[in-house]
């Protein structure tokens, strides 16, 4: 019996200390880093804040004797109701923030609901806070989720109020696990930094017909519910009659995606001449085989490894991306050799037959033409992508397409070339004549007026101010006839013998549009007609440069215009925002997570999206 060196209050447990640390040294030192993890995990004070010297810092002693290098434990006695409670309640100040945090990763990273019943997940928990209790899976997902809905609606309701123009994206999708339908909203704007900000408002659970009325019904309830029935731009939609009828009988200002119409010009195009489109279909059997048998591909990869070529799978296209054809030719022109070894080594025991060398060659020329498409296509899909880019995009693909090396190596697709430019015309013109875009590419730095016909200079000139004075309503407009100077010779060019040198065709046309001279104006002017002809006077910033950042820096060089710049470049170029955001409520709604309530759903994309715009803080 070791004593405790007296009685009562006087009484200590040095002595039994002492003698644990003299001659049990390993149980002491076990006990001292048990002490240890009590103490981190109990976090109550500053001086339970302190973090311990790790266990494998502390070498026991065999002599009885503490070494000199050793270092110090820094230990803080338990609480006394720490030493009878097991488990921590769930509204514990201690329990609350984790049980947050555990909810931030299941919206975060497309986590079931679940999760928190499963062993593992419990195991290490319990490992890392044993006194925390894991909340069920009814409060995680009635209680604690839409808890942080609404903590991060309320922040985000706070960042509108301090913005006085945004811009919408707009799209509808069906779940076809369980049928349910659903209306995005998403937001664009930017803040007094020219920082381009994206959130996502809702996506709605949409019951009832699609018809053009309902839609606008929605439209007209998340505006007034998130207060920015007057804020809204534009809303920028796919083609779909319901929705672009919902829009234009709605009281805000629509716009078709550029990127839409871009791939009903393509797909028509390629479908002019029949041999192209047989040759893709043929293509498209070769693809379609090796992606329903596992031996073919075994087989294919072999045969790869034997030519020395990239060990890539065949890419199948998909009809509502017209880039997709684009990727699975580029594939097959790759992959030729081995297709057409695979094919002769089992041709009797295949029902696929090569492409002949008429359909190799077809195939060649329409990655050639198709290439400038597929780069714009890469451009306006961006996160930053804007509106104002649309109308220089459009002039470069047609003035592509007319040059004399891009007929003489698409000689054998010249159909197709002829219809991609008069669809370019046909339905991409009405852009021009558009002033949400005409502005916007006014106000891009990279562009200004240099992408328009001298005879649309005026024009858009005329309609910049006086918009400027429909917002202003204290600016008198000024607008005059202005004359183009004749554009300079083209710039050198080389033949088209490779994707480089394609690449290098259609940003040379770029560069003959963007050296377009402006003429000067000597009459007087109002105050924003001055700024206006001041900015023009500017040389064009790079196209590879951001226009935000131009702006955040040049606002007070140019105040006036800095306003309406913030309006009209707030606007993304196409929709592809509010599909990807469907993309991601794919991922929440998974095939074994298909009977997710459609207001749960919208909670977890709510969050997935926004918690890391706002940093996760809220």
């Amino acid at each position: 019996m070791i004593s405790r060196g007296g009685s009562g209050r006087k009484g200590s447990s040095s002595a039994l200390s002492n003698h644990l640390k003299l001659k049990h040294t390993m149980e002491y030192t076990n006990l001292e880093r048990a002490v240890c993890r009590v103490s981190s995990n109990t976090p109550n004070d500053e001086a339970r804040q302190q973090e311990p010297v790790a266990a494998q810092d502390v070498q026991p002693s065999t002599s009885g004797t503490q070494p000199s290098n050793s270092k110090t434990f820094t230990t803080t006695q338990s609480k006394l109701e720490d030493s009878f409670v097991s488990k921590w309640k769930i509204d514990d100040t201690r329990s609350v923030p984790i049980t947050k945090s555990i909810a931030e990763m299941i919206a975060v990273d497309n986590q079931p609901i679940s999760v928190v019943e499963d062993k593992g997940f419990n195991r290490l928990m319990q490992l890392v806070k044993p006194k925390y209790q894991m909340p069920s899976r009814k409060h995680v997902g009635e209680t604690v989720i839409p808890q942080l809905y609404e903590q991060l609606k309320k922040t985000i309701q706070d960042e509108l109020s301090k913005t006085n123009t945004v811009s919408v994206t707009s799209d509808m999708w069906t779940n076809l696990n369980n049928l349910f339908s659903f209306l995005s909203f998403t937001i664009h704007w930017l803040d007094d930094e020219f920082t381009l900000q994206h959130r996502v408002l809702q996506m709605k659970s949409f019951s009832g017909q699609h018809n053009a009325d309902n839609i606008r019904t929605q439209f007209v309830e998340i505006a007034d519910v998130w207060q920015i029935m007057l804020k809204i731009h534009i809303i920028l939609t796919d083609s779909g009659s319901n929705i672009v009828k919902a829009v234009r009988d709605s009281p805000f200002n629509g716009q078709k995606c550029f990127l839409h119409i871009l791939q009903r010009v393509i797909h028509q195009a390629l479908q002019v001449q029949p041999e192209v489109d047989e040759a893709i279909a043929q293509g498209r059997k070769i693809v379609s085989h090796f992606n329903h048998s596992a031996q073919a591909q075994e087989k294919f990869s072999r045969i790869q490894e034997e030519l020395n070529l990239p060990k890539h799978k065949l890419v199948q296209d998909v009809i509502t991306r017209w880039n997709s054809k684009y990727y699975m030719c580029a594939r097959l022109e790759e992959q030729k050799r081995a297709i057409s070894l695979y094919i002769s080594d089992n041709s009797g025991s295949i029902n696929i037959q090569n492409l002949s060398e008429r359909q190799w060659t077809l195939l060649q020329h329409c990655l050639v033409l198709l290439q400038p498409f597929e780069e714009i296509t890469k451009k306006v899909s961006s996160t930053y992508s804007c509106i104002s880019e649309v109308i220089p995009h459009t002039k470069i693909l047609q003035k592509f397409l007319i040059k004399e090396e891009v007929q003489r190596t698409c000689s054998d697709v010249d159909s197709s070339r002829m219809a991609l430019k008069e669809g370019l015309e046909r339905r991409v013109s009405q852009f021009e004549d558009e002033k949400n875009y005409t502005i916007a590419t006014l106000l891009d730095p990279r562009y200004k007026m240099n992408f328009f016909t001298p005879e649309k200079v005026p024009w858009v000139r005329r309609q910049f101010l006086a918009e400027y004075v429909r917002r202003s309503a204290d600016m008198d407009s000024t607008s005059n006839s202005e004359n183009e100077s004749e554009p300079p010779a083209p710039l050198p060019y080389s033949g088209l013998q490779s994707q480089e040198d394609t690449h290098k065709a259609l940003w040379t046309c770029y560069e003959e549009l963007a050296s377009t001279k402006q003429p000067e104006i000597e009459e007087p002017k109002s105050p924003i007609a001055i700024e206006l002809d001041r900015y023009i006077a500017d040389s064009l910033l790079s196209r590879d440069m951001c226009p935000y950042k131009w702006w955040s820096k040049n606002k007070f060089r140019f105040p006036l215009m800095s306003n309406m710049a913030k309006i009209f470049l707030s606007a993304p170029g196409s929709s592809v925002y509010s599909e990807r955001l469907f993309s991601e409520a794919g991922n929440v709604y998974e095939q074994k997570r298909n009977k997710l309530l459609p207001n749960k759903a919208e909670h977890l994309v709510f969050l997935h999206h926004n918690l890391p715009l706002v940093n996760f803080k809220y």
